[in-house]
């Protein structure tokens, strides 16, 4: 659905974005909005935190209360202005077991999605066996932002040395260069990294500091 088509519904702003933290560790958002029927404020589901927030806006079914319901049309969230954060801790449910440890090409796909949002050109080699090895695996240009070289490693995967090598030359040869950043993503940094593709933060996080 377009803008021009999403401007045909009612706007219910969020004005509070909960996020719900669980002992494994993941997290998810829960979006409170202000309804344009009833004036009374709904909750909708916002999605994990490791996808873009924008994802998640767009039209939905009004929660009013049945004496005016009716056939009222869908409205739609948008932002407007800062919300309000708020930040909850909740126990498992009985029966809860731990899932697996964010893989590499989880985060890329959620990259890939922040990036299109952001205006980032986005560059990834699927199939590297005849490649140079170390390359980078990510490599995204923005028209006014700069240019991105990122490698991606789960919490607990190992840079080789040829990656350092490469992650290191590009370090040296950006110098002070304001707009070319050379960034170690692992999941913690996921958030802030889809933040900066987003253009809701200054600098990215995780930018390589040469080893050699």
């Amino acid at each position: 659905m377009t803008e021009t088509q999403f401007s045909n519904f009612p706007e219910a702003p969020v004005i509070q974005v909960t996020y719900m933290h669980y002992r494994n560790g993941s997290c998810t958002r829960i979006l409170t909005v202000r309804c344009p029927y009833c004036k009374r404020t709904h909750t909708h589901g916002g999605g994990p935190d490791s996808k873009p927030l924008e994802l998640y806006l767009g039209t939905r079914r009004p929660h009013c209360p049945e004496d005016i319901a009716g056939d009222l049309p869908d409205y739609c969230l948008v932002m407007k202005g800062q919300p309000e954060v708020v930040h909850e801790y909740a126990s498992p449910a009985p029966g809860w077991r731990r899932p697996p440890p964010l893989r590499e090409s989880d985060m890329l796909e959620s990259l890939r999605e922040a990036a299109k949002l952001g205006g980032w050109a986005f560059y990834h080699t699927w199939f590297s066996k005849r490649s140079g090895r170390g390359f980078p695996d990510l490599v995204l240009v923005h028209p006014s932002r700069g240019i991105i070289f990122a490698e991606l490693k789960t919490a607990r995967g190992r840079v080789r040395p040829e990656q350092a090598d490469w992650l290191d030359a590009l370090r040296a040869a950006a110098g002070p260069n304001a707009t070319v950043w050379v960034c170690l993503w692992r999941p913690d940094h996921l958030t802030a990294a889809i933040e900066f593709l987003l253009g809701q933060r200054a600098d990215p996080p995780g930018i390589w500091e040469i080893t050699r």
